[in-house]
């Protein structure tokens, strides 16, 4: 899953909203969303959704590795979705007026993710990597619009690129690494916009996972050598209540925090004043800061680098770079 997904997940929500992850286990998922439709009865979902839903379970494909993924499953009134997630994320069997998202939004936040473009076989499309796991994205989401646009697989016009390929980028803008062979990934002057984002080019699938791991502790290092060796004044901050404030008008190019860094805090409503305790005084509402920190920056466009815990202690656990407009 992706921000995107998650985005979409949060709209067009009301009883009965049910959520369910759990590893894939295609009886024992059957099981468990029959018994949360028991519990749910006196509300008529619409059958086409729950013949989607049949169909989802249907096509699934199990078993999965148990390390490493879990089946998570949405439905409500409008739809029924169907996702892998990473196996650390809590099972969840429930049913409510809007899907439970906040355990899997705090997994994704401190996983490392970025985007493949595959460009080997002359048909690039989209996989979305999370730590070792590559999830294709390509049935739901083809990078180039072929309808509209027939010529772009030979004369790579960024125009060509598809709108649903824009939103995943601009909802999540992570690293991005081109697979194939330098003659397929001539694609890239087709993908100028997100140049930037670029961090490798490989021949294969295989290669992705070593590749993105050398650049991620490149990227620790060249940044735990820059601080450590900036004197003052620092072009960075460290205060959470500063981060905060950045993150919101959209001034925080990069965030560096603690992977294993979360903090539970409490948001006013109204003021948007944040504080960082375990139980919330009155009037105010409890939140995972750390978590809706790195949403803020991330929707802003900014980039968030997750380093080892312990790394950044002297800053507390977390640094942030802004631009002045």
């Amino acid at each position: 899953m992706n921000r995107k997904d998650l985005q979409e997940l949060r709209i067009h929500c009301g009883y009965p909203a049910i959520t369910l992850v759990m590893p894939c286990n295609k009886e024992k998922i059957r099981a468990t969303l029959k018994t949360i439709l028991d519990d749910v009865r006196e509300t008529n979902l619409p059958k086409t959704v729950l013949e989607k839903s049949v169909a989802l379970l249907d096509q699934l494909g199990c078993p999965l590795n148990e390390t490493t993924t879990k089946i998570a499953l949405f439905i409500d009134a409008h739809r029924a979705r169907l996702f892998t997630v990473p196996a650390c994320v809590a099972d969840i069997a429930t049913h409510d007026t809007s899907f439970r998202l906040d355990a899997i939004t705090s997994v994704l936040n401190h996983q490392l993710r970025y985007w493949v473009i595959d460009c080997s076989n002359n048909a690039p499309h989209l996989v979305e990597g999370v730590e070792e796991q590559l999830t294709q994205l390509h049935d739901t989401c083809a990078i180039f619009d072929l309808k509209n646009c027939p010529a772009a697989l030979t004369k790579n016009k960024s125009e060509c690129l598809n709108t649903c390929f824009a939103s995943y980028m601009e909802q999540d803008p992570l690293p991005i690494i081109l697979v194939g062979s330098k003659k397929e990934t001539e694609y890239k002057s087709s993908f100028i916009l997100y140049e930037p984002r670029i961090v490798a080019r490989v021949e294969s699938l295989e290669d992705v996972w070593p590749t993105i791991q050398r650049w991620h502790a490149a990227e620790i290092e060249k940044l735990l050598h820059k601080i450590q060796h900036q004197k003052p004044p620092h072009d960075f901050i460290s205060r959470f209540d500063e981060i905060v404030t950045a993150a919101r008008q959209g001034l925080v190019t990069m965030l560096a925090v603690e992977k294993g860094y979360m903090r539970a805090g409490c948001e006013h409503p109204v003021t948007r004043a944040v504080l960082l305790n375990a139980s919330c005084p009155t009037g105010f509402v409890s939140i995972s800061a750390v978590d809706q920190l790195l949403e803020a920056v991330r929707a802003k466009g900014g980039d968030v680098l997750l380093l080892p815990d312990g790394s950044l202690k002297e800053h507390h656990r977390m640094i942030a770079f802004v631009t002045m407009r």
